[in-house]
């Protein structure tokens, strides 16, 4: 499985005829994947809080 399609601009990637939002590639993957890693844990921490 190679890199998904972007759009032109390169904002978005394709998925199954869906555009989603593309990570900023000037950002480094380091921090890029803690990013990632709190955000997870912030929606995962709203889904639980919504549930009460």
């Amino acid at each position: 499985m190679g890199e998904p399609e972007r759009t032109e601009d390169g904002r978005h990637i394709v998925v199954d005829g869906r555009r989603w939002r593309a990570s900023d590639p000037s950002i480094p993957e380091k921090l890029r994947s803690e990013l990632v890693k709190e955000l997870m844990a912030a929606r995962r921490l709203v889904k639980t809080q919504g549930m009460r």
